[in-house]
């Protein structure tokens, strides 16, 4: 780097930086052999890790996202984060919802911290906002789903207003952060943005934005997948929601798993 007649300019980026990428990893080894979760139902949090990774992968290996290739950043450590969210969700069992709701959103913040420290050293970027952009709105859909099943809970119910609830606010956050990203300084600068600079973006970066707000809910699937039938992490999200309906569920299990026990 630096001018083409003169020196060139080097950048030497401290070691911890590049250590600092091997916290999440790390984390989410050291938490999957917590005692709660020495159990193989629980280690499937692995593949529900993996697989919007892999997602994610493929997708800027395909060039769609060449111009917003951070935001591949802000995604990896949001898989991580709801990792380590279901991976702790024992401890939110038994509290209020309101309580449940602050302690999740603390783990989501501390997985941001670990995360993005070894990406943009804390600073408040664009991977910073739309991280902690992508935590608000997973958190807000699952919410806002369980307060749809209120009054009646079944995996499948919760599992339709999760996709009805989630598409769309996931789709149409990244549309709007991707062109206030684009447009916004351009109109604060009072620059003339024309029409050949609007029809650039919204091919480039508003598009595949909204690409990514589908993967978003991608990278949430497997994760809801796992709380509604994997028997560990059913149990930790019943003991959160509390949900109409849920209680039954939970005895017929326990029946079932008497039955067989006696038969055996």
């Amino acid at each position: 780097m630096g001018p083409s007649e003169g020196e060139p300019t080097l950048y030497h980026w401290p070691l911890y930086l590049h250590a600092a990428r091997l916290f999440l990893p790390l984390l989410f080894i050291a938490l999957l052999f917590r005692a709660p979760n020495r159990t193989r139902n629980a280690w499937w949090v692995a593949l529900a890790l993996l697989l919007p990774l892999l997602l994610s992968w493929g997708i800027e290996k395909s060039g769609v996202t060449r111009f917003i290739l951070p935001l591949h950043d802000s995604y990896t450590v949001f898989v991580y984060g709801m990792a380590f969210l279901w991976l702790l969700a024992d401890k939110l069992g038994g509290l209020s919802r309101i309580r449940s709701l602050v302690y999740a959103a603390v783990i989501l913040l501390l997985s941001g911290v670990i995360g993005l420290f070894g990406l943009s050293a804390l600073r408040l970027d664009t991977t910073t906002i739309v991280y902690y952009l992508f935590a608000g709105v997973a958190l807000a859909t699952l919410t806002l789903a369980g307060v749809a099943c209120r009054k009646r809970y079944t995996p499948k119910r919760f599992l339709l207003w999760h996709f009805i609830i989630a598409v769309p606010c996931c789709g149409i956050l990244a549309i709007l952060v991707g062109g206030l990203l684009v447009f916004l300084p351009r109109l604060i600068a009072g620059d003339i943005i024309s029409e050949r600079f609007i029809r650039f973006n919204l091919r480039f970066v508003v598009l595949p934005m909204g690409l990514g707000g589908l993967a978003l809910f991608a990278a949430m699937a497997p994760f809801v997948a796992l709380a509604l039938w994997n028997q560990t992490y059913r149990s930790r999200f019943h003991a959160i929601f509390r949900l109409p309906g849920m209680d039954s569920m939970e005895e017929d299990e326990r029946n079932d798993e008497n039955r067989g026990g006696n038969n055996s």
